[in-house]
């Protein structure tokens, strides 16, 4: 009982600390470290979609004003002008942010890049659109990572996203020209009083499957 215990007092902490994060990826998509830059240029790729941990576990101390919180397809042929859509991540909320690039090698472009990413834990929003990737910049950006203060986000006129019905998985068709494509995700992490609550119940039952029987 107690290496049970302790195994879930593990898992429930690292839940807690915003050690939860990627499950899975497909296609192009490939888990980096975070890079010096993402800046149009300074990280030129043709296969590959960049994929890297923000800050981690961060209290939103003001409403977090994102492109997409609703599951759904968004694109191609949507205008930027249809966003933001939905909403902010509302003050109080805590939350993870994670950060996906493509930039082909040169200016001609033309590549397609194309995966997923699955994560443990539910997707709250997406931020792809120039206003809304730099506005969670300051909230969600590394301070080692030089970010790109032009029109870099992922365009929906083009491209395409999606967000899975159980918020867990966005996929991504960019269709690259001369510039580079970027998508912020930020996950949900749970808050500690809820993980408590949930510690103390599987103690309880814990506690009832290995009590003897005096019957």
């Amino acid at each position: 009982m107690i290496k049970a215990a302790t195994s879930i007092v593990f898992l429930l902490m690292a839940t807690a600390n915003g050690w939860a994060g990627i499950i899975s990826t497909t296609g192009d998509v490939a888990i980096i470290s975070p890079p010096s830059s993402v800046v149009v240029g300074q990280r030129e790729n043709n296969t590959q979609i960049a994929l890297f941990e923000e800050r981690q576990s961060v209290l939103l101390t003001t409403d977090l004003l994102v492109d997409v919180r609703s599951p759904g397809l968004y694109g191609p042929n949507m205008s930027l002008s249809n966003f933001p859509q939905d909403g902010s991540i509302l003050a109080g909320t805590r939350v993870s942010s994670y950060y996906l690039h493509t930039d082909p090698i040169g200016a001609i472009g033309g590549n397609i890049f194309a995966g997923t990413v699955t994560f443990d834990s539910e997707i709250l929003g997406l931020a792809f659109t120039s206003g809304q990737l730099g506005g969670t910049a300051s909230v969600l950006g590394l301070s080692g990572v030089t970010y790109d203060t032009s029109p870099t986000g992922v365009h929906a006129n083009i491209d395409q996203i999606s967000l899975s019905n159980n918020r867990r998985t966005i996929g991504i068709i960019a269709i690259q020209g001369a510039g580079a494509d970027n998508l912020r995700v930020i996950t949900a992490i749970p808050e500690p009083a809820s993980l408590m609550v949930l510690f103390l119940g599987v103690l309880l039952l814990l506690s009832r499957r290995w009590t003897p029987s005096h019957s």
